[in-house]
């Protein structure tokens, strides 16, 4: 065995990470501030990373999708057959064993033929016909032996290409995850953006009812009559692509959880409060945590992987020995009439065959160098992949930091401006009132507020949106006790015996 592993050794690469992952940062640059009910602690990892947003009506949707989404099925069945595809490559270290069964009848006259012979060349006395039955039963057995390592590399990497899958089945589970929460948000927000849409079309319908009392008073003029009633229609002409809107968030919705979109309800329910999820990410999220993003550790698998197929394809050019050996057992015998009767004892013989062959690639056009190069060439896009993966890992996450960070100050901002807007139509509610300001104003105010408040729902959806591309970009969750360092995925080899089991 050992040396085995030492002949596989030369021909595989050496492990070494590509130079963009070698030098990957230590931590994210991003300054967090500091909002009010910001809490620094946070707890370790967890699998439902989503239970985070404090929503029960979300996390049922998520359970749903992830039973019942048609992408996560076929995720896994492209799993599943990978997985048997690694059966099949392992069972080539194994012997072949097979049993062979062959059995012949012949009845012949007894006056020709072999049959004659043994009947006295059908001179009296004999049999008139002659029977003969053969039968042979064989156990063959043919092993190649892996000198050079190569069929254990084909395992190895054969062994990566499941992990590879798995992680795309992370990856595709992932990004359902994702599209669930940003669809749910979505409805939300469309709900209450086609709620506000209506208050302000009862507000612009009265403001217009007033306005048109006022110029039939002629207290005002044409044209502020005109403005008015074209900001009217303008905003009702709103209506029917908030609804489109709103009805495309549900199919959207219903189609991540495998459903149709009548049947949301049952989930949805009528009042939609999600919590805002609004922690501060912690200053300083170590780099490592990219290993826990899918498509990072996919490609890293398949970049160990198609490292042993170049060990694999330079073993091809080395001499390859096959032990092929085989246990049989023949019995045959006469059967005649009569008097010949003793002719049909059964023979019974033993044989053994042992045979070992040694094929060694003398010329072939350049064929098995040609595999090398491939392979070699292979070997070197799967290592520019992995090193994409990382930078636009280490892109995608410090971006997601950055646009949650603005994204949570501007929130603040519009819930000032929310606040300024209710405080008015207060103030100008008791003018009004008291007979001190005019009932156009209240209207105005009112109708202020509900911009203030659509574009505080806008925000919102921001915020949680652009914390979920914080966990998307960190493969889940940005806190991880068992998170290891990307460069580490180089160097780890799994026992053979590991590969076998898995």
């Amino acid at each position: 065995m050992a040396g085995t592993l030492a002949g596989c050794r030369t021909f595989v690469p050496d492990p070494a990470a590509p130079d963009v992952v070698a030098h990957i940062p230590e931590s994210f640059t991003h300054t967090a501030t500091t909002l009010p009910g910001d809490s620094l602690a946070y707890a370790t990892a967890a699998v439902h990373w989503w239970n985070a947003f404090g929503d029960p009506v979300l996390n049922a949707l998520v359970d749903s999708a992830l039973v019942a989404n048609l992408d996560l099925v076929q995720a896994v069945a492209r799993l599943k057959e990978v997985r048997a595809l690694r059966k099949q490559t392992q069972s080539n270290l194994f012997p072949t064993v097979s049993v062979d069964g062959t059995s012949s009848y012949s009845d012949s006259p007894a006056n020709v033929g072999q049959a004659a012979a043994f009947s006295g060349n059908g001179q009296g006395g004999g049999p008139d016909r002659i029977a003969f039955e053969t039968s042979t039963t064989a156990l063959s057995v043919s092993y190649e032996v892996d000198l050079w390592g190569r069929l254990r590399n084909e395992s190895r990497a054969a062994n990566r290409d499941v992990l590879a899958s798995e992680s795309d089945l992370q990856a595709v589970r992932l990004a359902v995850v994702g599209g669930v929460i940003q669809a749910y948000f979505d409805l939300v927000m469309q709900r209450e953006q086609l709620a506000l849409l209506e208050e302000t079309i009862t507000v612009l319908a009265e403001r217009v009812e007033q306005a048109e009392e006022r110029y039939q008073r002629g207290l005002t003029d044409s044209f502020v009559l005109y403005q008015l009633r074209q900001d009217e229609r303008s905003t009702v002409a709103q209506r029917p692509q908030q609804r489109s809107a709103l009805a495309a968030a549900e199919y959207r919705l219903a189609a991540l959880t495998g459903r149709f979109p009548d049947e949301l309800d049952v989930l949805l329910g009528k009042q939609l409060t999600p919590r805002l999820a609004f922690d501060q990410v912690p200053i300083g999220v170590p780099a490592d945590l990219l290993v826990q993003r899918p498509d990072v550790r996919a490609a890293a698998f398949r970049f160990e992987a198609e490292r042993y197929r170049v060990g694999a394809s330079r073993a091809r050019l080395m001499p390859s020995i096959a032990l092929n050996g085989s246990l049989g057992i023949t019995t045959e015998g006469f059967f005649g009439g009569g008097l010949l009767n003793g002719l049909s004892d059964i023979l019974n013989q033993w044989t053994l065959n042992l045979v070992s062959s040694t094929v060694s690639p003398i010329f072939q056009g350049g064929r098995l160098r040609a595999q090398v190069s491939a392979s070699e060439a292979r070997y070197e896009q799967q290592a520019a992949a992995f090193a994409a993966s990382v930078v636009t890992a280490m892109r995608e996450t410090s971006a997601a930091l950055v646009d949650y960070e603005e994204q949570r100050r501007r929130y603040v901002l519009l819930i000032d401006q929310r606040d300024e807007a209710q405080a008015n139509v207060t103030l100008l509610a008791e003018r009004f009132g008291s007979g001190v300001a005019a009932y156009s104003e209240f209207l105005d105010a009112q109708r202020a507020l509900y911009q203030a408040e659509t574009a505080l729902a806008i925000a919102a959806r921001d915020v949680a949106v652009a914390r979920l591309s914080v966990h998307r970009a960190l493969g889940g969750t940005w806190t991880s006790e068992e998170a290891e360092p990307v460069l580490r995925l180089m160097q780890i080899e799994a026992p053979f015996t590991d590969q076998l089991g898995s």
